[in-house]
Parts: C-alpha cells; structure tokens; sequence
C-alpha cells in the first residue's frame, strides 16, 4: 500500500500520483494557498507545486537589462552579456539598430551590445546561439494523474 508524500500515512483509495510520487488528493496542495490541486494543473517552482495564479504573485520580476520594464509571463526574450532582454530591445548600444546578421559584440563596460562597424571588439555572442526563450519555461507546468 503506498504511503502519502506529506502525510505519510497509507493511501487507501483514490489517490494521485504527482511530482513522481503519489499523494492523497486533500494533501496535494498548493505551495502558496494551500489549496487542493484537485484534478488541475500546476507549475513547479523551486520543487514546489504552485497553481499558476500564485506562481505569478510570488516569483520574482524579471527586468530588461534596455528598458527596465519587467519581462512578462509569455514574453520572448534571450539572455546575454549577463542579462535579459526583450528581443525588440536587443540592439545596437551606439547606433540602436538590430542585429541583421546576428552577430553582436560587448561595449567597453561588456554590458551592452554593439555592431563590429560602430566599434571594433572581440565576438561575443551571436544572437541565433542566444536562444529566445518564453518566461513560462522557468518552471515546468504538469497535470495531475
């Protein structure tokens, strides 16, 4: 007889099997708000399951190393010269235009982007090596069994 993962008492009956081990149905709550997850989904942050909505509430923002705005749940974005950026800030630091052939080349500071013909510098990165990824993809989102 399989025993709960929280309350380590034995599981007779209905049950559900979540994050690799199984779980009496009240027991698998919610992180956050302590609700049952029931039958739904949830997310999984710092091996801790989450609904969506108290994922949103208590991860950190993330802000564009251009911009300073926060880079939103469904954002695309990459990561270079040690941040994160919203692809349509990803330009040029000198002359603010894109990367057309995708290579890109760190300032003086090794902060902020720059085209080979605005300054000579030592490659870096290239942007289709830096791949674009959606905020969603820090956590993992997984239905209940």
């Amino acid at each position: 007889m399989p025993e709960c993962s929280r309350c380590n008492q034995d599981i007779q009956g209905g049950h559900v099997e979540a994050l690799g081990r199984p779980w009496h149905t009240d027991c698998f709550t919610c992180a956050v708000c302590s609700t049952p997850f029931g039958q739904g989904t949830f997310v999984v942050h710092n091996k801790k399951p989450m609904h969506q909505q108290c994922y949103d509430k208590v991860r950190e923002p993330v802000c564009c190393r251009a911009c300073c705005q926060e880079i939103l749940r469904g954002d695309i974005y990459l990561e270079a010269l040690g941040g994160m950026w919203h692809v349509s800030c990803f330009k040029c630091a000198r002359c603010g235009k894109d990367f057309v052939d995708g290579k890109y080349f760190a300032d003086d500071t090794n902060t902020h982007p720059i085209h080979d013909s605005c300054e000579q510098h030592t490659v870096v990165g290239h942007v289709a090596a830096a791949s674009a990824i959606t905020v969603e993809e820090d956590h993992a989102q997984r239905s209940v069994s």
